[in-house]
């Protein structure tokens, strides 16, 4: 019975410590991308490969219309090209230099997710 007890109590734990470092990272992932802006871009081309990273120089879009050449690198296993045409959202840290925006996050998007003004100025029909 005690051994039992014990097992459960450690069991518990392990849970509770696994659970407090996924809530930890999902905070650290959300604290990124606070005071960001969002832009829209579409992979065209294989970027630069530097070391293991690849650096894409795109046109981006915000939902506004606002539109700017964003570069920014990309880390995939052996320095591997993203998915080309694929839509992402960048999280532009918001900068008083708006000459050298600092991409901090993106993610992969459907088409269907993009505004329509953003879909115009990339010229996606």
């Amino acid at each position: 019975m005690k051994r039992t007890l014990r097992l459960l109590v450690v069991l518990v734990f392990f849970i509770m410590l696994l659970s407090a470092c996924m809530v930890t990272e999902e905070i650290i992932s959300t604290s990124k991308k606070a005071d960001t802006d969002l832009y829209y871009v579409q992979i065209k081309g294989t970027g630069k490969l530097i070391d293991n990273y690849r650096e894409y120089t795109l046109k981006g879009c915000d939902i506004h219309g606002t539109e700017k050449n964003i570069t920014f690198t990309s880390s995939k296993p052996n320095g591997g090209p993203l998915k080309e045409n694929a839509f992402l959202c960048l999280y532009i840290k918001k900068s008083k230099d708006a000459s050298s925006p600092e991409v901090v996050s993106y993610e992969e998007v459907k088409e269907e997710q993009l505004p329509q003004i953003v879909k115009d100025k990339l010229g996606i029909r």
